[in-house]
């Protein structure tokens, strides 16, 4: 999953592919539709293809089969860039944390468990508490 937030036009690539999918009523698409929806906004088929390989890069777009892609859920995408952006925030502050975004977990050290527990339970993650991080 994507460690930083999208730009702009990554995040309307992702849009568009996602909504496409769903009007059309399926879970995944063919790489060549998205390239031909994403070809009249990023200005060829070679950026539009490019823009396809970031978003799989990102892991907003899964690849179950190599010509399928299948767009992740919008509210998981901001779940686990929320998550990231959490851990970030308390490194930023001297607390060690680490998001874990596959198993949905907010790793921090014991101090701040409680308080991170509560913002954590909101966005459905479970908090792991750490005594010590190990200073290697």
């Amino acid at each position: 999953m994507a460690k930083r937030w999208l730009r702009r036009r990554e995040a309307v690539a992702y849009f568009l592919v996602l909504r496409y999918a769903e009007k059309k009523g399926e879970k995944c698409i063919d790489l060549g539709e998205a390239v031909d929806i994403l070809k009249p906004f990023m200005g060829s088929k070679r950026l539009a293809d490019e823009m396809v390989r970031r978003l799989i890069r990102l892991g907003l777009v899964g690849r179950p089969r190599p010509l399928k892609l299948c767009p992740k859920p919008l509210d998981e995408v901001f779940e686990d860039l929320a998550a990231s952006y959490i851990a970030g925030r308390m490194r930023r502050r001297g607390i060690e944390a680490s998001a874990d975004p596959a198993s949905r977990t907010i790793r921090v050290e014991e101090r701040e468990c409680t308080e991170t527990e509560k913002l954590a339970e909101l966005i459905g993650y479970k908090v792991e508490c750490v005594s010590s991080y190990s200073s290697s």
